[in-house]
């Protein structure tokens, strides 16, 4: 997405979206800017777990947090509502929660 943009861009992210624009938004030559909304920053060689880990027990939104072999983060769907989806109808729940994405494990950058 950010190849495709003619010129300057700022990149924001929310929550977990900090760490990969972090990731991504330095090593594109056409952004300008990183705006966090709420959203993680974090350090080279820093990972979203370790710092969790840092504050005591999880918030009740991480609770239920399923790590699996790759690495990825899974909320279950109920805590997926809860926590990321409340203001949305109970109708449309469905739809939301199959488009939210895993949480990445970072990358070593070089």
């Amino acid at each position: 997405m950010l190849d495709r943009q003619d010129g300057p861009t700022i990149v924001a992210g929310h929550s977990y979206g900090g760490q990969i624009m972090t990731a991504l938004g330095a090593d594109a030559p056409n952004v300008v800017g990183l705006v966090y909304i709420a959203a993680f920053g974090l350090d080279e060689g820093e990972s979203i777990g370790g710092l969790l880990a840092q504050g005591g027990p999880p918030t009740p939104a991480l609770a239920h947090l399923d790590i699996d072999k790759q690495g990825f983060a899974w909320l279950p769907e109920d805590d997926f509502v809860r926590y990321f989806a409340a203001d949305v109808d109970p109708p449309r729940h469905g739809s939301c929660t199959p488009c939210s994405s895993p949480w990445p494990r970072p990358r070593s950058r070089t």
